[in-house]
């Protein structure tokens, strides 16, 4: 197995997961879970053997428009769902932009 394959394979569930949270089906789901791994891909961070969950989930959630959603319940959701600390959730939702800026950004 290449790192590529591990990198994905130990972090899909949570990104997958985090995708339909966001989009609220599989289908949409599915062509972000692409996305937010091409991103990470092009960005370099899918080499690295640390734990990248709260950049993939940074990158989950600009692909997403995850904007969409009160901002307490998303703190909440990524604090209680994956198990974040709050400095990682602050890391996360400090970086909003809207799609126009991400596509800018990457």
């Amino acid at each position: 197995m290449t790192e590529l394959e591990y990198v994905v394979n130990k972090y899909a569930d949570d990104i997958l997961r985090g995708c339909v949270h966001y989009l609220g089906n599989m289908e949409d789901a599915e062509k972000a879970f692409e996305d937010v791994f091409c991103t990470a891909y092009r960005k370099g961070l899918m080499t690295t053997t640390r734990d990248i969950l709260p950049e993939l989930l940074k990158i989950t959630r600009k692909v997403c428009l995850a904007d969409t959603i009160r901002d307490d319940d998303e703190a909440s959701f990524l604090q209680n769902f994956y198990g974040l600390s709050t400095t990682q959730v602050r890391y996360i939702l400090d970086r909003k932009c809207s799609y126009k800026a991400y596509e800018v950004a990457y």
